[in-house]
């Protein structure tokens, strides 16, 4: 157990040194031995399922990063805007199965952190996951696609409505951003 245990903090520090730098592969491969790393079934784990949390955030924002390369790919090799094709912005909108799996797969990792966060009760954590999922979703938003976003927007929703907002009174940056 003990060497379990210090296996995944060396894991959480190379995923959150890795992110830092922008080494998505390597952060990517750190953040999944930590999200799938067992906790204990109690919940009382905070620190652990805060890194997780984190992972889940990570592996989100590196599916993310995937996708708009893949749009701006994607609309290369379609002449993009001024060739009379399609832009990334709207690829973004209306993509490929490509472009639609990597948001599956980063809503995904938005919704499992926010999972975590309730778990251990860091509303922090599920404001978070919230604040995600919908800065991240942007293009689909503005065009008034909320199809794709309805399920991971609705358990958002219900997180936040069984959140303790009391909890994020003491969250300056929150309160400054409400």
């Amino acid at each position: 157990e003990e060497k379990s245990c210090e296996r995944f903090f060396l894991w959480a520090e190379l995923m959150k040194a890795a992110w830092h730098e922008r080494l998505e592969t390597v952060a990517k491969a750190a953040a999944t031995a930590v999200a799938k790393s067992a906790l204990p079934d109690n919940g009382t784990d905070r620190e652990r399922g805060r890194l997780q949390a984190d992972a889940n955030f990570i592996l989100a924002e590196v599916a993310v990063a995937q996708m708009n390369r893949l749009a701006e790919k994607e609309s290369a090799v379609n002449g993009g805007n001024g060739g009379g094709g399609v832009t990334a912005a709207e690829l973004l909108v209306d993509g490929s199965e490509g472009v639609e799996a990597l948001r599956s797969q980063a809503l995904a990792a938005m919704l499992e952190g926010m999972r975590i966060g309730e778990s251990i009760r860091e509303e922090v954590l599920v404001h978070n996951a919230c604040v995600y999922i919908w800065n991240y979703n942007q293009p689909l938003l503005r065009a008034g696609r909320f199809e794709p976003l309805l399920p991971a927007l609705q358990q958002a929703v219900a997180a936040l409505m069984r959140a303790d907002q009391k909890a994020l009174q003491a969250e300056v940056q929150l309160v400054k951003l409400a």
